[in-house]
């Protein structure tokens, strides 16, 4: 393989498609449910995190040609990002770790997990999140916010009578968009889970009523939270979700105290769950994400932005902002099909279980899928973006430049880096899928542990592909370049999407696995079509570089997981995962050797990346030491 993908040099590209320079991008990158491919879901759908899926980018600020006194001024610049990453980070963590306890360990001693109810409402509680995405998502980020953040950096009040208008006509169009479709309940239903039957359809279609005003909050929080970012107080908008968590866990305290956990019985069978019981749920949830975005008003007033409604919505002048945010909105309308083919084809494979009498516990459905998913996701959003997020600003500054020699270095080097963690991410996941599984489901049945245990195998690959996808969907951002990142997924969307139709072609306890392993697959392909397109603008990505080190973490990977699957097969899946003790134990030890190994085979191998790795530990150490 050659040292480029293609020798094409490309000129200093400009393209309105992005709102605004690289050098002072702070709009927000929003990253959607099955992204386009390019765009696969990042944790949206996990109301762990609500509408966390949308995430500042860093403000590239120009350091070069500095005097003296403005480098003590960039230092303190540098601490108070350092201090706004940490912040923004634990938030995350803290909402991770909440959204794990809420769903799906808590969820899933009340609903079970491969069950009609569960589907059901899993079905139902992500139509606002697919909603908002397809709906308002798209035109909150690409028209409102970058109009926002044009007023907080060009008015003398800091945007504040501007930010009013368009808090107003946010409010207004979110309510109008909420009503209309909650009233559209049962045709929403129908369309996202076609197979579903009477009785379950009905059932999702009370949860539907019950969720689906949760899009204007969705809203509200996003829009809210960018004006805070923009007035760059990261910390609430990262926190509130916490709230969420709280109330919803709450509310799933309140249905264990009462009913007790729920046995297979009750889990298929519909009439139990008319009443109480699929309101606490419901309300409860919506509940969390109401004050998840209410609470935001609160630093709104502290940064000055006192909001009152103001209907003077003549010359806002959004329409040249919608103008250049066109393809960000295609983006956004791309991923409607591979999500309504995903959730459509999932509902089926449960239904079809329940039509020809087989165990439901065998069979993953909506429910199951998520989960899974959510497990995949937490090392992107973890890892992955940190990385990422930390290296944008000197991408950004170099494709600014037209420096494409650094931009290539840089961006092959935060590949490798994320990569480092992301196969042993998938290393971890593959080896230790049934006690995982365990964890997730502490109360399940072993069918239940298996079938979701080899779930999570099959969607594993999903972090390896995303990984690279992302950095170089970054790259893109860098150059400004949306429509060229979008076309490229395009032919992706169409793979996946065709993937899906034909996962629904296997029986039912296997429907989810393929789904998975198409999911991980058209990541990877979108992965290197993205990386292709790009080296064909920039002059190449140091391609012997990538090949070379993914080779070597991908055979370290195989090495590892044959021999955690041969002590798996030794021991036996269900002394591993009989019970959460033993998983516990299981997942401790695992964790501790693949590691310890995966690091020991790298230094083996000779790569870069274990210095890295060894020089980050020092470096930690010794900060702990002189604290």
């Amino acid at each position: 393989m050659t040292e480029h993908w293609g020798n094409h040099r490309g000129g200093a590209h400009e393209n309105s498609a992005r709102p605004h320079s690289p050098r002072h991008a702070s709009a927000p990158r929003t990253l959607g449910r099955h992204v386009a491919v390019g765009r696969h879901r990042l944790v949206t759908d996990h109301k762990a995190d609500s509408a966390q899926a949308t995430i500042p980018a860093p403000a590239v600020t120009e350091t070069r040609a500095a005097a003296p006194e403005t480098h003590k001024k960039a230092q303190s610049a540098s601490a108070s990002v350092a201090r706004s990453s940490l912040i923004m980070a634990a938030g995350t963590m803290v909402s991770r770790v909440l959204g794990v306890v809420r769903s799906p360990i808590l969820l899933t001693m009340i609903l079970g997990l491969n069950s009609p109810i569960a589907n059901s409402f899993d079905i139902a509680n992500n139509l606002p999140n697919a909603l908002f995405v397809i709906v308002a998502g798209g035109l909150i980020n690409a028209v409102l916010v970058p109009a926002i953040v044009r007023a907080t950096h060009n008015s003398n009040d800091g945007g504040a009578a501007y930010i009013n208008k368009l808090l107003t006509l946010s409010i207004v169009f979110l309510g109008g968009v909420t009503l209309a479709l909650t009233l559209m309940a049962p045709l929403i239903v129908k369309i996202y889970a076609t197979a579903l039957s009477a009785q379950w359809y009905e059932q999702t279609v009370v949860f539907a009523y019950w969720c689906l005003p949760q899009i204007f909050f969705y809203g509200l929080y996003t829009v809210i939270g960018q004006i805070l970012n923009a007035r760059e107080n990261f910390g609430p908008y990262m926190w509130v979700p916490v709230l969420n968590n709280i109330v919803a866990i709450a509310g799933l305290l309140i249905l264990l105290w009462v009913f007790g956990p729920s046995t297979p019985e009750q889990t298929q069978n519909a009439e139990l769950w008319v009443g109480s019981r699929t309101t606490i749920l419901a309300a409860f949830s919506t509940a969390g994400v109401a004050i998840q975005a209410l609470a935001l008003f609160i630093p709104l007033r502290m940064v000055g932005v006192r909001f009152r409604p103001d209907f003077q919505w003549h010359g806002v002048g959004l329409r040249g902002t919608a103008k250049v945010s066109m393809w960000a909105l295609f983006i956004t309308f791309a991923n409607i099909l591979p999500g309504l083919l995903l959730s459509n084809v999932a509902a089926d494979a449960m239904q079809r279980a329940l039509d020809l009498g087989i165990d439901v516990t065998t069979v993953v459905g909506n429910a199951g899928y998520s989960t899974a998913y959510l497990l995949a996701n937490l090392p992107i959003s973890l890892i992955t973006l940190s990385i990422t997020t930390a290296v944008f600003t000197k991408m950004a500054n170099y494709a600014a430049d037209g420096d494409y020699a650094k931009l290539r270095l840089a961006a092959a080097r935060t590949a490798n880096t994320s990569s480092t963690f992301n196969f042993l991410a998938f290393t971890l996941l593959v080896s230790l899928a049934f006690p995982i599984a365990r964890i997730l489901v502490p109360l399940g049945s072993m069918n239940e542990v298996v079938s979701e245990g080899y779930v999570i195998m099959c969607i594993s690959g999903f972090v390896i592909g995303m990984g690279l996808a992302y950095v170089y969907d970054r790259v893109g951002y860098a150059l400004e370049d949306t429509r060229g990142v979008f076309l490229v997924g395009l032919p992706v969307t169409g793979l996946i999407s065709l993937g899906y139709l034909v996962a629904a072609t296997f029986p039912p306890q296997y429907t989810a696995r393929v789904l998975g392993l198409m999911a991980s697959a058209s990541l990877l392909i979108n992965a290197l079509m993205l990386m292709y397109y790009l080296s064909r603008k920039i002059g190449g990505i140091h391609a012997k570089l990538l090949l070379s080190t993914h080779l070597r973490l991908a055979v370290i990977s195989v090495v590892i997981i044959i021999a955690s699957w041969i002590v798996t097969g030794t021991i036996g899946v269900e002394t591993i995962a009989s019970n959460v003790y033993q998983a516990l134990s299981a997942i401790f030890v695992g964790t501790l050797a693949i590691t310890i190994l995966y690091i020991l085979l790298m230094k083996i191998a000779g790569m870069d990346e274990y210095n890295s790795l060894t020089n980050l530990a020092k470096s930690a150490v010794r900060r702990l030491r002189h604290k």
